[in-house]
């Protein structure tokens, strides 16, 4: 009659500890955000990245129901194709939020429903992969905490494809249960991860890659396993099937990248990649940052500097197992040394294709070149990553793991309460040093965007607008206002020229800079009417600040709202049909 009550509590008891750790990183999620989690529909972390990324994942959850064959040809950069190639695709994402925001229906909620479900499955994926290799629940949690929550991990809540990558520990975690069970279905399961990551953002893709890699070498190095045991004909076409998987979202970048004969500079790799020297340079997560800045940088006075600081538990604690491993080398710790060797490999990485100091490349007395130099040449898709730099969220996050290798031996003898009350401490030294809040920035609810946006939702479907003024990259920074821009579409998602991403077309920035300088002069209108513009917004307001402002375009300071309303009134090509709050929309005929 107990029996099955028994076989119940049993259960229970068995998965009280995960029920925890995952209540526990909710938790420490909702504090590191504070108050985001009572404003997700109307606050984001800026309006640039975060405007655009929300933009990405309505527009993906829009074409899920409307046209999901069609979903790369975003509304934006009118009439290109292929426009959500133009940065980050965020499918598992949308997916995941899918009916949240359906639900929800706010534009800024899809952005900060995905932030959040990134914070908390990123702590809680390294959570069941380090207890899995360390078996200590507590050092597990401490891992977590360091690799969702640590200052460097915080200052990339504007690069949601750099926090949402739960599925790469996932995926690693059943690489190791394959290697160690040989049942197939585990090497599976990891290939469906890496899937769900691929589907979302290519670079953690090449993090379970290199990882898999790295560990596959230790096991036979170690281990001594054979291709025979791992199932190599069964391993082949699962990695054929993968490929045909995947292949439906790499042919738009490919053919993006055709199309334009582009791919990602070298120099964008050496310009944005991490630097040495800039290893203690705090981001504005961090209390210690005024400390920091001034003990190591007080006279630093290079342009471009990059917050390369972990954190000082992070620091300290690596230290700490770095120094353990060395005094106890004599010892086989396979997948202690696995993950220090993936973290030392991704940190190189993030270094770029060569070694740099200060804002230079070392020359003298030689160029001393580094492994993405050869990825950038020989690994597919290399060469369309611009951030090199990113690569050191894998760092982070592999140490992450040898951390709680560590502290599980290290704490293993002691008593129950010392060791909760030292991972305590851990993480209260995690979380303390975060400086918060953030500073978040309104955005208006749907219900609050300009009104001009809903007379543009009850214009014909296949209506194409063009937004004045008008930015690209020439007009930086000015560009970001077409970041909201693309925010407010979401409320139709009707085509327009307008657009701003991490890639613009090469021939689009000639014709937007032809209309930046000559709009609505010369033969701007009938530029417009070439690539299939039929509506016309005017923004006056956005143009008596910039007159005021004394911006200058080809040297000629940019007209008011009035002069501009007045020069389209007075051409016959066009036609005015509607105006709002200094918003003016005018037909092209």
């Amino acid at each position: 009659m107990d029996l099955p009550r028994q076989i119940k509590k049993h259960k229970c008891t068995k998965y009280l500890p995960h029920l925890l750790a995952f209540f526990y990183f909710v938790a420490a999620t909702i504090y590191i955000t504070f108050p985001l989690i009572f404003h997700m529909t109307n606050m984001l972390f800026e309006k640039v990245d975060d405007a655009y990324i929300s933009w990405i994942i309505n527009w993906d959850i829009h074409s899920f129901t409307t046209n999901a064959l069609n979903i790369f040809n975003g509304n934006i950069y009118y009439p290109y194709h292929n426009t959500l190639a133009y940065s980050d695709n965020y499918l598992t994402s949308a997916a995941v939020a899918f009916f949240p925001v359906k639900i929800v229906g706010e534009p800024a909620f899809a952005y900060n429903f995905c932030l959040i479900f990134s914070f908390i499955t990123l702590g809680f994926c390294v959570y069941l992969l380090a207890l899995y290799i360390s078996k200590s629940h507590l050092s597990s949690i401490a891992a977590g905490t360091i690799a969702a929550f640590s200052p460097y991990a915080l200052t990339k809540v504007m690069h949601l494809q750099l926090l949402g990558i739960c599925w790469v520990p996932l995926s690693i975690l059943f690489f190791l249960v394959f290697l160690d069970k040989k049942l197939f279905r585990y090497f599976m399961i990891a290939v469906f991860f890496f899937i769900l990551q691929m589907y979302n953002s290519f670079l953690p893709g090449y993090f379970i890659l290199i990882s898999c890699l790295i560990i596959l070498i230790c096991y036979f190095l170690t281990k001594k396993i054979t291709f025979k045991q791992l199932n190599m004909s069964k391993i082949i076409l699962t990695g054929i099937f993968t490929f045909l998987i995947i292949i439906p979202i790499v042919i738009p970048y490919f053919q993006v990248s055709k199309q334009f004969n582009y791919v990602r500079d070298i120099r964008d790799a050496i310009r944005f990649a991490n630097r040495p020297e800039y290893t203690l340079y705090p981001g504005f997560t961090t209390r210690l940052r005024d400390f920091l800045l001034a003990v190591f940088y007080k006279n630093d006075k290079h342009p471009i500097t990059y917050d390369g600081f972990m954190g000082l538990v992070f620091f300290i604690l690596s230290a700490a197992a770095i120094i353990y491993r060395i005094i106890n080398k004599k010892k086989k710790w396979f997948l202690f040394d696995s993950f220090l060797v993936i973290g030392i490999f991704s940190y190189i990485l993030s270094l770029g294709p060569a070694l740099q100091w200060g804002d230079h490349v070392i020359k003298h007395p030689f160029i001393i070149p580094l492994p993405y130099a050869l990825f950038y040449y020989l690994a597919p898709g290399f060469n369309g990553f611009r951030d090199s730099s990113r690569w050191e969220m894998l760092f982070l996050m592999s140490f992450s793991i040898s951390i709680s290798i560590f502290l599980a031996v290290f704490l293993k003898n002691k008593n129950r309460l010392l060791k909760l009350f030292f991972v305590m401490l851990i993480c209260f030294g995690v979380l303390w040093e975060f400086n918060l809040p953030y500073a978040y920035h309104q955005v208006p609810t749907k219900e609050n965007f300009p009104k001009i946006y809903y007379f543009i939702k009850n214009l014909p479907q296949q209506a194409v607008i063009a937004e004045f003024p008008i930015y690209n990259w020439s007009t930086y920074p000015l560009l970001n206002s077409e970041n909201f821009r693309e925010y407010y579409g979401t409320l139709s998602f009707r085509k327009t020229i307008n657009g701003a991403s991490g890639f613009s077309p090469p021939p689009w920035q000639i014709k937007i800079n032809y209309l930046v300088n000559n709009f609505p002069k010369n033969n701007s209108l009938q530029l417009l009417k070439n690539v299939g513009v039929n509506y016309i917004i005017i923004h006056a307001w956005e143009y008596d600040q910039l007159h005021n402002a004394r911006y200058t375009a080809e040297n000629n300071f940019v007209s008011s709202g009035a002069v501009i309303k007045s020069e389209l009134d007075n051409n016959s090509q066009v036609q005015f049909v509607y105006s709002t709050d200094k918003d003016y929309v005018y037909k092209i005929k």
